[in-house]
């Protein structure tokens, strides 16, 4: 069973509204306990109960009765399946076969005798499906299919299965498997087994050639049921197909009518409510067909078996009775008379022998039956969960999973028990479990694209592989990788003024797996650039990360300077006649100016003449006063000129010149004056007499 939320019947929708669809309607027979696989012949029906280790009989009127108990515990739910031999080839018929896993268990017609019968390694804890071949395409032998995608083939013996194929699809649920007719079309002699998981039907012939989804999209495939030429009826409940409905606790069945003209097609059961799908080889290619719209959750289902016959108990030899033939002698006289001259008379004697045949009977021994095999009993062990924890950590970085293991029946804890763990598929090592039961391995570093940002429902796996006191499990949970930081190198500039845009360098981008460049992110200095003198201390840079990584940003301290001039005056200081030591005195009179000068020049040495690569503001620059003094002025030693005062600087030639009135100053003072520049500023002093 597998309790998904029902989904509209998208298929058998579409279906009949083409007008492909064959009116047949299951009709209730009787209720049973959990009812998961079942088996009928003519004249017995044998149901298993879903979460016990049971085998009921139903009779024609819908009885239900205990017939068998199989090995396991009560309490215990899986889907075991039941086929009936139908005594072909050297099999004998009427025993009962059930799965159970990696087992199958043989129940003689008694119910008396259970014995474990086969065993298919790595078959699977559940959904172990099982059929015979009807067909001979694989010597009338039993099919048994896996959870784990492996098909089986089993003869008379039991001892040595056979693995024919193994799917290849994974872990799923493989069940209800068929040996369809010769005369299916291409198909015709292979098993077909159905595939609920991935919603179709798979193709396997007696060569182990798999052909995957020869019928697919028809959601919750539960088995496969071959149609046959004549069907026969269980008794007289005219039930000629029966199903199981484990949810309902029921059993519902269709009868004879409903198959008229339909021999040697198949029948694709769903459980997830899909209703059933019938498909039909119309010499060219299959045509399907929905065959009913009741939406009902079929677990196992199986026509009523024919071929099984009566069981007779083996005799010893039988002597025949044979007739022994006895001969009898008797003697007649008779007298015959002679007519002679002398009239003598003469007896002659003559002796007849007569055969009579006379019956002896011989003793003929009774019959006598061959004892029942006792039952051997057959160990079972308890079933465990595997519980695992989710885990989280960043790319790159290093993981801790961890899984509990305890007993089904009363979640006691299970320790000294080796556990395997997968990380998203991949082999992640394995642990004993403690004294709490629980497991754990680290996996470092989560490198590569197996291990990539994100969240992954069922990331974290799990599995114990059982041992002679437990049975196998495994869990699985969820996986969250967070991004990661990178680590990036931005190497910021100091150059020379040159008129030229600059712009800090990308140094390094490395990721915390080695990666570089751009599998990492990559880095935007754009905000770094620029052209004119300055001092630039929190230029930003940002970094959009990959998939892996996240985004950053930071800054960089970048300048831009003046450089050296070329020739006798020197950059960045006051020029004569304004002495650069603050010694210089100027008369204070009418129409006299102090002519200030400076220059800067850039990385080839030439006078920078663009205002706005020299003045802090732009065009045209200003003097602004830092300190008055009065009390230190010398003689005046200093003559001004008579040029029209200035506002703000001007080039002259190859300097900046700024046309300072001596009246705006007071005599008998000092004044200690700045010019601002992009790139720091220059003071000069003069007094006024």
């Amino acid at each position: 069973m597998n309790p998904r939320t029902k989904i509209s019947l998208i298929i058998v929708t579409l279906l009949a509204a083409a007008g492909i669809f064959y009116a047949a309607s299951p009709t209730f027979f009787t209720f049973a306990p959990s009812p998961t696989g079942i088996a009928a012949s003519p004249g017995k029906m044998y149901v298993s109960e879903y979460c016990n280790p049971t085998l009921d009989t139903i009779s024609d009127l819908g009885v239900v009765s205990f017939f068998a108990t199989l090995p396991g515990n009560p309490g215990e739910c899986k889907e075991r399946y039941l086929a009936i031999s139908p005594g072909l080839g050297t099999w004998d018929p009427n025993d009962i076969y059930v799965t159970d896993g990696d087992v199958v268990y043989k129940v003689t017609p008694d119910g008396i005798g259970v014995t474990t019968f086969a065993t298919m390694t790595g078959c699977g804890y559940d959904h172990s499906g099982i059929t015979f071949d009807h067909e001979g395409t694989f010597g009338f032998d039993m099919i048994v299919t896996c959870g784990s995608g492996d098909i089986w083939r089993v003869d008379s013996t039991g001892t040595t299965p056979v693995l024919i194929k193994n799917l290849g699809l994974g872990d799923a649920e493989y069940e209800g498997p068929a040996v369809v007719p010769q005369s299916f079309g291409p198909l015709g002699g292979q098993i077909l087994v159905a595939d609920e998981d991935h919603s179709a039907v798979h193709a396997i012939d007696n060569l182990g050639n798999v052909t995957l989804n020869v019928f697919s999209s028809f959601f919750g495939a539960e088995g496969v049921l071959v149609i046959p030429g004549t069907p026969c009826s269980f008794g007289n409940s005219n039930a000629v197909l029966v199903s199981a409905l484990q949810q309902q606790s029921s059993i519902v069945k269709l009868s004879t009518s409903d198959f008229t003209g339909l021999g040697g097609d198949i029948l694709i059961m769903s459980e997830q409510g899909a209703g059933i799908l019938r498909e039909h080889w119309n010499g060219s290619g299959y045509d399907a067909t929905a065959f009913d719209m009741a939406s009902l959750p079929y677990e196992g289902s199986t026509f009523v078996d024919c071929p099984v016959s009566t069981p007779s108990p083996t005799s010893t030899a039988t002597a025949t009775a044979t007739a022994t033939a006895t001969a009898t002698a008797t003697a007649t006289a008779t007298a015959t008379a002679t007519a002679t001259a002398t009239a003598t008379a003469t007896a002659t004697a003559t002796a007849t022998a007569t055969a009579t045949a006379t019956a002896t009977a011989t003793a003929t021994p009774a019959a006598t039956g061959t004892p029942a095999a006792s039952p051997t009993p057959t160990p079972t062990v308890p079933p465990t969960t595997l519980t695992v924890s989710p885990a989280s950590s960043t790319y790159g970085g290093s993981v801790n999973l961890s899984a509990t293991l305890t007993k089904t029946s009363d979640l006691s804890v299970v320790s000294g028990q080796s556990i395997s763990f997968t990380l998203n598929g991949n082999p992640a090592g394995s642990a004993m479990t403690n004294g709490s039961g629980v497991a754990t391995v680290s996996v470092n570093p989560l490198c590569g694209s197996a291990y990539n940002a994100g969240s992954y429902p069922t990331g974290v796996a799990a599995s114990f592989g059982g041992a002679s006191s437990f049975a196998a499990s495994s869990g699985t949970n969820s996986l969250t990788i967070s991004k990661a930081t990178p680590s990036v190198t931005v190497t910021p500039y100091n150059v020379i003024y040159d008129g030229q845009p600059h712009t800090a360098t990308v140094g390094t981008v490395t990721g915390v797996c080695g990666e570089t460049g751009a599998t990492v992110g990559t880095v935007n200095v754009t905000g770094t650039t620029h052209t004119l003198p300055g001092d630039y201390p929190s230029d930003p840079w940002t970094f959009a990360g990959a998939a892996n990584y996240n985004n950053i940003n930071g800054t960089v301290h970048d300048s831009i300077g003046y450089g050296i001039c070329v020739g006798t005056e020197p950059g960045g200081v006051i020029l004569p006649p304004v002495n650069n030591d603050g010694s210089s005195v100027f008369k204070r009179q009418g129409g006299s100016t102090i002519p200030v000068k400076f220059k800067v020049c850039d990385a080839s040495g030439n006078f920078i003449s663009d205002p706005n690569a020299v003045f802090l503001n732009g065009c045209c620059g200003s003097i602004t006063t830092l300190t008055r003094m009065r009390g230190t002025v010398d003689n005046v030693n200093e003559t001004g000129i008579t040029d029209i005062p200035d506002v703000a600087f001007h080039q002259v030639g190859n300097h900046w010149q700024f046309n300072l009135v001596t009246t705006n100053l007071d005599a008998g003072y000092t004044y200690t004056f700045q010019i601002p520049l992009r790139v720091g500023s220059i003071q000069f002093t003069v007094a006024v007499k």
